[in-house]
């Protein structure tokens, strides 16, 4: 697997979220004074989809978090995972 994932050089796979945590409605508070660490900290324990603007899937922009189809889907595979995680235990 360290031949596909590890790092950033090219041919490696990469997904990713672009976050904004100045969005309207946010759900964290951001200050003049906070560092990007700061920042990174509190959207990982404070964040939430208001956050997430564009998602990347091995290097390809999938989606603009907003777009419809994307939460359809992912509403749609959660109900499925639930379904199948339930049966399990």
């Amino acid at each position: 697997m360290e031949d596909k994932l590890g790092n950033f050089k090219l041919g490696k796979n990469f997904d990713a979220l672009i976050i904004d945590p100045l969005v309207n409605d946010s759900p964290i508070d951001i200050f003049s004074v906070d560092t990007i660490e700061q920042i990174f900290e509190k959207f990982i324990f404070n964040g939430d989809d208001r956050n997430i603007s564009e998602v990347y899937v091995q290097g390809q922009k999938v989606v603009p978090f907003w777009n419809t189809e994307w939460i359809e889907f992912c509403n749609k595979l959660l109900k499925y995972t639930n379904k199948h995680i339930t049966k399990r235990y």
